[in-house]
């Protein structure tokens, strides 16, 4: 289903209808695959809910680990 919410920059996905989203290189995604420390950034609120895959999500400004969804 649609996001109302699609796109707006987000800090936590309290901040969503879905879920805060970040959009990292492929450097920081290994990064965070091997255990690698938190990045700080900001997100945008998901285009979609409910959201699958392996994603990274930002909570209170950063992402610590990718969240996998079925």
């Amino acid at each position: 289903m649609p996001a109302r919410d699609a796109g707006r920059i987000c800090g936590d996905a309290d901040e969503c209808d879905s879920i805060c989203l970040a959009t990292l290189s492929q450097a920081q995604s290994d990064r965070l695959r091997r255990g690698g420390s938190n990045l700080s950034t900001l997100g945008r609120c998901a285009p979609v809910y409910p959201v699958f895959g392996c994603i990274p999500v930002v909570e209170r400004g950063v992402v610590g680990r990718l969240l996998c969804l079925d």
